[in-house]
């Protein structure tokens, strides 16, 4: 199972801990929006202000948003 957030076992560790799993930024992006923002720029911006990375370890940009709410429309 994957539970977030999950417990480092190190520091080293905890940077690689903080990839979130989709039913996360389900409500993650839901709190963005409730919050004002109306465009992909916007969710992104705020994304990365709460420093969630992405499923690679990145930063977020429009396309991985785009990418991202079509995975949550599939499910």
């Amino acid at each position: 199972m994957n539970f977030w957030p999950p417990k480092a076992a190190s520091v080293e560790q905890a940077p690689l801990l903080r990839l979130p799993t989709v039913w996360y930024l389900r409500v993650v992006v839901q709190d963005v929006c409730a919050g004002g923002a109306v465009s992909l720029r916007a969710i992104a911006a705020e994304v990365n202000a709460r420093s969630i990375l992405t499923r690679r370890g990145g930063r977020w940009h429009v396309s991985t948003v785009m990418n991202l709410l079509r995975r949550l429309d599939a499910t």
